[in-house]
């Protein structure tokens, strides 16, 4: 015969949810801004970019694997996406897509074929792509296209 779930096991289960409710309740006590319509969208702005990652890195460690190369492909096709910009935006955009597939298929093969720790094979691969993207960019970059910005805030 099974037994009902005790309190503590049932709190216990919910504790994410009871954390972020207390953490909310803390945040709005110390700062009366917290649940300003600015704060909210502020978050919501940028949960887009974020989430994606999350998701792809979800992905990735629902097999059991760890990929660090995020911030060198983030960094790596946010310079191709600016070198390809006067071909246009969709060239632009694809150029970006294509340098994130290429190093995730370069990744599965290293990490597959040759039997390479995916930490150690993804956190060099990190290190080339921040190098490339430092050497690629030779300045700061800002992008101020008003497709683009169209484009990333819808």
């Amino acid at each position: 015969m099974r037994r009902a779930p005790t309190f503590a096991w049932r709190a216990f289960s919910l504790r994410i949810p009871i954390l972020v409710v207390l953490l909310s309740a803390v945040f709005s006590i110390l700062s009366a801004d917290f649940f300003s319509p600015r704060t909210i969208e502020k978050v919501l702005f940028l949960l887009p970019s974020e989430g994606a990652v999350a998701i792809g890195m979800t992905l990735v460690m629902i097999i059991g694997e760890r990929d660090m190369t995020v911030g060198g492909v983030f960094a790596l096709s946010g310079i191709v996406l600016y070198r390809l910009l006067p071909l246009g935006l969709v060239p632009a955009l694809a150029g970006a897509l294509l340098l994130g597939a290429a190093v995730g298929l370069v990744n599965g093969l290293v990490i597959f074929r040759l039997r390479v720790n995916s930490l150690i094979a993804t956190i060099a691969v990190s290190f080339v792509l921040s190098g490339l993207a430092l050497l690629a960019a030779d300045k700061t970059v800002q992008i101020a296209s008003p497709p683009l910005v169209a484009f990333g805030n819808g």
